[in-house]
């Protein structure tokens, strides 16, 4: 998924001004995600909303430490959205122990996941 890696690499851009960027309903792959998420490590990603509803996070989430340490670092993204998302008890473990890092995020959507 070349297309998200190109987004992502243009987010921590300090003329970036995207502020809400749907990505729902995507078959990203793990190397895209990764470079997601370490865009929004950047203290340049002016990034508030983000929606990757319909995408399969769940295996994603569960065995990568980046989606974590990119929410202990990002301190713009106030609005969340993860719906359908295949996320499992594992995945919800790991996200729960990434909002304790997070002082930023006010609106999280998480239905109808596993």
């Amino acid at each position: 998924n070349h297309e998200l890696e190109y987004v992502a690499w243009a987010l921590p851009s300090p003329f970036c001004a995207v502020r809400c960027l749907d990505l729902s309903d995507n078959d990203f792959d793990v190397s895209g995600l990764n470079v997601l998420f370490m865009a929004l490590r950047s203290s340049f990603c002016m990034l508030t909303a983000l929606d990757l509803s319909r995408n399969a996070l769940g295996t994603f989430l569960a065995s990568h430490s980046r989606f974590r340490d990119s929410m202990k670092a990002n301190t713009s993204l106030t609005c969340l959205k993860l719906n359908r998302g295949g996320i499992t008890d594992q995945g919800a473990e790991e996200l729960a122990a990434a909002l304790t890092m997070n002082q930023s995020l006010v609106w999280l959507e998480l239905a109808q996941n596993e």
